[in-house]
């Protein structure tokens, strides 16, 4: 076979295997010795078998994507052929791991979830993001929103505890005449502790959106009355000074509008999965 620029993108397999492959390929293999499909796999997708495992002929499209960097090709008998004798190597090689024992123990076992739960977060959040795709109308709104607000800048300075009920304490504590900086300096955790809280000069959108929110509903010389929550632990916001700025034209700003667009879309599917959940997190011992 002729070894054309083609034809050694399918070299035999002599390099490690990436972590989405093996998943599929340990997807697709059991203990037992009947054959056990993979779930959505059906029997007519069925490329081979190996000591009775099935290896669906998706994982050898996807065998194939991975290799051309996700470019279509036309595969020829031979390189079909070549590619079919990998996947049944590994899959021989998978099943004598899984016959030593390998894929139980614990630093190995972390690394295959990992890499399954990461796969499958990223496929869910490429499937709801298709859902809810950004149009011009959006951006529209969106940079309209922008000139809403003036073009204005801000600085303030922020607080970063880890509970609502330290925030809340904070508060009370400005209330009663307490220094932000000085309070920022000996409570905030965030970098910016050591400066007195200080962002600096920024516009909102630069910022996610909760804490966004938060600045636009203020005025000059004042802090939050409630804390703010992002992902990054609760707030107790200032609000230094604001001045004008110049809103760059629409066009320019099309890439970050859509941007910031699909990161608040993430950010607000999260805080609703959040939300509906029962969550327990484990103090450390």
């Amino acid at each position: 076979m002729s070894r054309s620029k083609s034809t050694l993108m399918y070299k035999r397999l002599r390099m490690v295997l990436p972590a989405g492959l093996v998943m599929l390929a340990l997807a697709a293999c059991s203990d037992r010795s009947e054959i056990d499909l993979p779930v959505g796999v059906d029997s007519d997708d069925v490329i081979a078998t190996v000591n009775g495992q099935p290896i669906p002929g998706a994982l050898l499209q996807m065998f194939v994507a991975q290799r051309t960097g996700g470019q279509p090709m036309e595969l020829s008998a031979e390189q079909r052929e070549e590619l079919v004798n990998e996947l049944v190597e590994m899959e021989l090689l998978v099943q004598a791991a899984q016959a030593r024992g390998i894929h139980r123990e614990a630093e190995m076992a972390a690394q295959l979830l990992g890499s399954y739960k990461s796969t499958l977060a990223r496929a869910y959040l490429q499937e709801h993001m298709q859902l809810a795709a950004v149009d011009e109308d959006d951006l529209r709104a969106a940079y309209e929103e922008q000139e809403a607000r003036g073009g204005t800048e801000y600085r303030a300075s922020h607080i970063l505890v880890e509970s609502e009920d330290e925030a809340r304490a904070l508060i009370e504590r400005l209330a009663d005449g307490g220094d932000f900086a000085q309070l920022a300096r000996e409570h905030s955790e965030g970098p910016t502790g050591e400066e007195g809280g200080n962002l600096g000069w920024f516009s909102l959108e630069d910022m996610v959106p909760r804490f966004g929110d938060a600045i636009a509903a203020m005025e000059a010389g004042e802090y939050t009355s409630e804390p703010v929550r992002t992902q990054f632990g609760w707030h107790v916001i200032k609000l230094e000074d604001t001045r004008d700025r110049e809103l760059p034209a629409f066009e320019d700003m099309r890439e970050e509008l859509a941007r910031d667009l699909r990161l608040n879309m993430i950010e607000s599917l999260v805080a609703e999965l959040r939300e509906d959940a029962r969550i327990r997190i484990k103090e450390d011992q």
